[in-house]
């Protein structure tokens, strides 16, 4: 056990359970797609949105699997009688249990540890709410108060943006492609950086007559093409890669997921085309990030990906992370807490124990789209950006 502050400044424990989710196996639980879910929410309704706290610690665990779980401290030994953060089952345990008991609640869709109800009419959405949180008191299932919205008529959920007669992405979501700043004097690296952007997210584009005069400036590119079509929809059931990037500008990352039936060990450039885009974001650096050794920041751009796509990539069976730094690879597969000496490290660390992934090299001059997305970030440095709660 180590015990960590929160940006609060309250203790956090936290328990190593990589050896013990190398032998368990995880629980399942089917959630629908976001998109699914807001396309089924009528127009012209109220929405009403509540978020779970301490959802795990609500799942308590049978006598013979607490021993299971027996961490040591410098006094004594203890283990856990409810579901710890950092098990492989921990949110799909706790999802079903929520979802079991909300089975028959009318007018209402959940993802997770997010619920959503909707109703015609304010009255109606009083009542509604009143007999939801009624339900929670009752089984035991804790809400954010800071988190929950009454009433509204937009209201964001599950990545989107839900309105009084129609939905979209968030903003989030696309301003990382749309809004990107163009460097005054460009460098040869930085038409490169940009071209293999274009050629990987939109190869239709990066091949069509008006890229003609950059490509005598560009090197050939080494990799295959990584999306055919823009972006797809997110598929639960297929191959899921998060590729990540840092530089002194900020960070990246791109999800790819497969739609080929390749198998070869090249995966995710194993074929063009054959992986699609489902997300990308990309964000400025605070003045600390900047100064952050190269492995720290590579690191905070694996965490800060599987943060901000955590709806996506957090229970995914078979999810591939992949970086430039060779060292981080052997950090994030095997190393346990207590070898992990500087702290940002252990904090990244820490943050990737609820997820499950296998850790690939990709050498720095093929990620080209996280690459580009960290050269030339389109978020503003949000105030969380290093919120470790």
């Amino acid at each position: 056990m180590v015990v960590v502050a929160k940006k609060s400044g309250k203790p956090r424990r936290t328990v190593d359970f990589q050896k013990l989710n190398s032998c368990c196996l995880r629980e399942t639980h089917h959630t629908p797609a976001q998109f699914d879910i807001v396309s089924d929410v009528p127009t012209h309704s109220f929405k009403t949105v509540a978020d779970a706290h301490w959802g795990f610690h609500q799942v308590e665990l049978d006598e013979d699997s607490r021993h299971l779980t027996t961490f040591i401290t410098p006094w004594v030994r203890y283990q856990y009688c409810r579901t710890p953060m950092g098990h492989c089952s921990a949110m799909d345990a706790y999802t079903k249990r929520f979802d079991d008991a909300v089975t028959d609640f009318p007018r209402k869709h959940k993802c997770v540890d997010d619920t959503l109800l909707y109703d015609s009419s304010v009255e109606g959405a009083f009542w509604h709410t009143y007999d939801f949180l009624e339900l929670c008191a009752k089984k035991g299932i804790t809400l954010k108060p800071e988190k929950f919205r009454f009433c509204k008529r937009e209201v964001e959920f599950v990545g989107f943006h839900l309105g009084w007669e129609e939905y979209r992405p968030t903003e989030d979501r696309l301003v990382a492609i749309r809004n990107y700043t163009v460097p005054s004097q460009p460098t040869i690296t930085d038409i490169r950086s940009w071209f293999g952007f274009v050629n990987q997210l939109a190869p239709f584009l990066a091949a069509a007559p008006v890229m003609t005069p950059f490509k005598d400036l560009l090197k050939k590119p080494t990799g295959s093409k990584l999306a055919k079509d823009g972006l797809a929809y997110y598929d639960s059931t297929r191959p899921t890669a998060a590729i990540t990037d840092w530089s002194k500008e900020g960070i990246g990352f791109v999800v790819l997921q497969q739609y080929c039936l390749c198998t070869s060990a090249d995966s995710p450039f194993c074929c063009r085309g054959g992986w699609r885009l489902a997300l990308c974001g990309s964000r400025h650096l605070t003045a600390a990030e900047a100064g952050y050794a190269p492995i720290e920041g590579k690191a905070l751009a694996v965490a800060w990906c599987l943060r901000k796509a955590c709806l996506f990539l957090l229970g995914c069976p078979n999810l591939v992370l992949v970086t430039d730094h060779r060292p981080l690879v052997g950090l994030l597969s095997n190393k346990a807490l207590t070898d992990i000496v500087n702290p940002r490290l252990f904090r990244v660390k820490e943050q990737t124990l609820q997820y499950q992934f296998t850790m690939r090299y990709l050498p720095g001059k093929r990620n080209c789209a996280a690459d580009f997305l960290s050269r030339y970030p389109s978020m503003k440095t949000p105030p969380d950006a290093t919120d470790e709660e």
